[in-house]
């Protein structure tokens, strides 16, 4: 099989941002969902992972070539896309059961947004994107795993409203946690859906800072935030 990529670069080289496309497949019929994020800067990464255990089971790293760079940006900037993008949910004619997706696609210029629900539901440039990035993911190299990893989603104003009436659980501010783990659950906070490398004892130390199962509840200058362990 052909590549998709140049030369593989760790994750020391996440820096160069502009526009940035996440994206999380989640297969109704199989345990592993996907998450890949590509770069304007071309650099692209796949993990493979078990929503239901909380375990990242493959990473792979690499920078993609320009036509492919160009045909995954292309697609982005799509007029259907852009539509899309502006926060649809996909899911309201009847279809309960599907392959689930959420895309996120952070720029600095026009054409940021998200959209997500069921990829049957979504309209045809959603599907192309969202088709053209799981062959770029299946081509990416691999990577070796950490010991653990740490990921965070953003909490939406009226559930963060709610989690905190009922108190079922506890939010813990940043600056409360051991200085150790700081700097990993505050770097989570800022580059959301991303999966962070941690270290073992990282791992135990946070696990025993959640309230919930492998979840941690922080809040960041008023945002509220759910971050998840996974081995």
């Amino acid at each position: 099989m052909a590549s998709a990529c140049a030369t593989p670069h760790g994750v020391e080289s996440w820096g160069q941002r502009h526009t940035v496309i996440r994206l999380d497949l989640i297969p109704f019929n199989e345990p592993v969902a996907l998450f890949l994020r590509v770069s304007e800067s071309g650099l692209a990464e796949a993990v493979r992972y078990q929503p239901a255990l909380m375990a990242v089971t493959e990473v792979a790293r690499a920078t993609l070539h320009d036509q492919d760079l160009k045909r995954v940006l292309s697609a982005v900037s799509q007029p259907q896309m852009q539509r899309a993008l502006r926060g649809e949910i996909y899911g309201g004619g009847g279809l309960t059961q599907g392959d689930q997706f959420h895309l996120v696609i952070e720029a600095e210029a026009d054409g940021a947004g998200e959209c997500g629900g069921f990829l049957l539901d979504a309209p045809g440039a959603v599907r192309d994107l969202v088709a053209e990035m799981v062959r770029l993911a299946s081509r990416l190299e691999k990577a070796p795993r950490a010991d653990a990893y740490l990921r965070s989603l953003p909490i939406p104003n009226e559930r963060l409203r709610s989690l905190e009436r009922e108190g079922r659980v506890r939010f813990y501010s940043i600056e409360e946690l051991p200085e150790d783990v700081r700097a990993k659950v505050s770097a989570a906070v800022a580059a959301p859906r991303d999966f962070h490398e941690i270290g073992q004892a990282q791992y135990e130390e946070l696990l025993r800072w959640c309230t919930h199962g492998h979840e941690l509840f922080v809040t960041s200058e008023g945002a509220g935030n759910q971050v998840t362990l996974f081995r």
